[in-house]
């Protein structure tokens, strides 16, 4: 170690880089982009590099960082590090256009999101969240997250809008007695009761009957998203960009 120059030094020398860092990325990301710098058009709708930056916060990320700065460096100084931000950013561009995908489609069948049932939709996050016992309180947490309640309100009624649709087209989904009889069959000794006895079918058909209808609804919904992605008409910028 170099005369003068403590372990405590050196550390606190790399929190303040840590912290430059953080401002000048933050800086970076504030700047107002033109309108025709989009990373992607979903069915010609445009996803905004300000989006991107709004839904990937990065910003957030080097802040959260302060205390391991030399993750932090290797994320800043690093190809590597760049590496693992760009495809950080393709993975969020990919929920994004996900996301656009559902709600065209939700909108194109007529599915909706009311005012309403955003607003009981966060009451119920308050009231299932610990130490958050009122709206003030929540805008508080949000806040010290670097967020806001227009932010949170996005996040519901992206929530909702796919919980609709999934129930739409999950919404005939059902299994056959046979199907149930079949899968009692191969794991009857599964089912047991308080004394380790094998349980009849009539006891626990009702049981069988919704984790297969739960399974099916899994695989239907995967496979219909999976069918209108391929669907959809998708262009992405992100590489051409340079993000």
């Amino acid at each position: 170690m170099r005369p003068g120059v403590t372990s405590e030094t050196k550390h606190l020398n790399s929190k303040v880089k840590i912290c430059l860092l953080t401002i000048i990325f933050s800086l970076l990301i504030a700047i107002p982009v033109k309108s025709e710098e989009i990373v992607a058009k979903v069915n010609g709708e445009e996803i905004s590099r300000d989006e991107l930056s709004e839904r990937a916060r990065v910003d957030h990320l080097f802040m959260t960082l302060r205390g391991a700065p030399l993750f932090a460096n290797f994320l800043m100084e690093t190809d590597r590090g760049q590496s693992v931000l760009n495809h950080y950013r393709g993975y969020v561009l990919d929920r994004i256009i996900e996301d656009t995908i559902i709600i065209q489609k939700a909108e194109e069948i007529g599915i909706n999101v009311s005012e309403e049932e955003i607003e009981n939709r966060l009451n119920g996050i308050i009231e299932a969240t610990e130490d958050v016992d009122n709206r003030e309180e929540l805008l508080s947490d949000l806040k010290g997250d670097g967020r806001d309640l227009n932010d949170l309100k996005k996040e519901v009624y992206r929530r909702i809008i796919r919980e609709k649709l999934r129930r739409k087209v999950v919404e005939e989904v059902e299994v056959s007695p046979k199907h149930i009889e079949e899968f009692y069959k191969e794991n009857r000794k599964t089912f047991r009761d308080a004394r380790d006895r094998i349980q009849p079918l009539e006891e626990v058909r009702d049981l069988i009957r919704e984790r297969l209808i739960g399974r099916k609804k899994s695989e239907a919904w995967r496979k219909w998203l999976k069918e209108i992605k391929k669907e959809a008409n998708v262009t992405r910028y992100l590489n051409q960009q340079g993000q």
